[in-house]
Formats: C-alpha cells, sequence, structure tokens
C-alpha cells in the first residue's frame, strides 16, 4: 500500500478529519489532502512528525510491502482529537480491522451494527450461524 494510502487509513483509524490532522501536525488542511491523493509528499522533518504521531516507523509509512496493520500498537485520540495514551491491540482486533478494510460487506455489517440493539445483533449473529451451518 502506498504511502497515500496509508497515511487516509492511520487517519480514519484514529477518527480523525483532514483537517484535524493538519492542525495537529501544523500544516494546512490542503498539504494533507494533497499528501492523500498523492499529488504531494512530506518532506522528511514532517514524515518524522506522521511516524510519531501514529506511533509507526517511517519504513511502514514509505515501503509499500509493509502494512500498516503489521504492528500491535494504535494511536488514539479522545472525541475532541486530543492525543491520548496507546492502546496495545491484540492479533484478533488487529485482524477484524484488517478485515473492515478489505472486505466491503464486513465495512457494511459493522456500519449498520452500530445502531443495532444486543438483540437485534443476537438475531444476525444467529442467522448468520443458519447460514453457515446450511451450507456445510
Amino acid at each position: 500500500m502506498p504511502f497515500n494510502q496509508k497515511l487516509k487509513a492511520l487517519r480514519k483509524d484514529a477518527g480523525l478529519s483532514q483537517k484535524q490532522l493538519a492542525m495537529m501536525l501544523k500544516v494546512a488542511l490542503s498539504t494533507v489532502a494533497m499528501w492523500e491523493t498523492a499529488n504531494r509528499e512530506p518532506n522528511i522533518a514532517t514524515l518524522k512528525k506522521i511516524a510519531e504521531f501514529f506511533n509507526v516507523s517511517i519504513e511502514v509509512l514509505l515501503n509499500d510491502d509493509v502494512s500498516i496493520y503489521d504492528r500491535t500498537e494504535v494511536y488514539k485520540v479522545d472525541e475532541k482529537g486530543k492525543p491520548v495514551a496507546h492502546a496495545l491491540y491484540d492479533e484478533e482486533i488487529l485482524d477484524l480491522r484488517h478485515m473492515l478494510h478489505t472486505r466491503p460487506e464486513m465495512k457494511m455489517l459493522f456500519s449498520v451494527s452500530k445502531s443495532a440493539s444486543k438483540e437485534d445483533i443476537q438475531r444476525a449473529v444467529a442467522i448468520i450461524e443458519a447460514l453457515k451451518n446450511s451450507e456445510s
């Protein structure tokens, strides 16, 4: 995955808008937008800031063969966009996050379930399990 896509994924994972990220990195909103559309690349000093902010190495940001999901720490921000402590994620959560980014149907399922009640989710799980069992 190229830098521009990694930056966008990291920003969205942290729940930040382009404007919030621009403010935190002390750059213009248009600069972040150009990074994410691959129309511009950050200089080395800014690249260091981005890597520190998202708790990844510069290698992760620049190497197309290294996934942002290979790491075990994810940078978090509070609801106001202020940095908070890093949260450790186990492999299962990293796998789920990867699925959400790579499988549109999983993203849709999680998006719909955000506003669902506990009972609705339990019914949906039962339906999915029944479908899975009927295919066997």
